[in-house]
């Protein structure tokens, strides 16, 4: 038997988000809410915040996992790149590490939509062999250098595409280009 998410109305889950990032935002110089929160969708099933760790703070991740656990959040997950915390009633919180070398690139997947990463993925695809986009890094060229991670601005233009912004991400003229071609 499957688990059925819960999902959550954007106006219940924003304070939520808001409350996270905000019990983090003295610990690192960047704090930002991602995912569907960040798009705007009416419903929710998890909060994604982007952490910039700069490397300035050996002991990050160590504080926002005290001071969430203040918030009565339990960690249940713990990787390289991003921690996961539980919090009864309330939707699960994913906190992705980024660089600031990766900040632009975790923003722009983490915050979606699906359809969206997969759209620039096939984008990225059609530039083979001269350019490439791995999700971990951005686009590199064919000597496997970084030309595009910092900013998602910097990514579309890399791809040769127009910005989209985040809460058009799943407008109904952005997924017909998604769907485009057949795809």
């Amino acid at each position: 038997m499957s688990k059925v998410a819960t999902r959550f109305p954007l106006a219940q889950a924003m304070p939520w988000a808001q409350a996270a990032a905000n019990a983090c935002a003295d610990l690192s110089s960047a704090v930002h809410i991602a995912g569907s929160i960040r798009r705007q969708r009416d419903e929710v099933g998890d909060i994604d915040l982007v952490v910039l760790d700069d490397g300035e703070n050996p002991w990050l991740r160590q504080q926002i996992g005290m001071r969430l656990a203040v918030e009565g959040y339990r960690q249940t997950k713990d990787g390289e790149h991003i921690a996961t915390f539980t919090r009864e009633g309330t939707p699960s919180l994913d906190l992705y590490y980024a660089t600031p070398d990766t900040w632009g690139i975790t923003m722009l997947v983490r915050t979606g939509s699906a359809a969206h990463n997969i759209k620039l993925t096939q984008v990225a695809r059609r530039m083979l062999p001269v350019r490439q986009l791995k999700v971990s890094r951005g686009i590199v060229d064919t000597a496997d250098r970084v030309i595009a991670s910092r900013t998602e601005e910097e990514i579309f233009a890399a791809l040769g595409t127009p910005f989209v912004r985040p809460e058009d991400r799943e407008a109904p003229e952005y997924e017909s280009w998604i769907r485009e071609d057949g795809e």
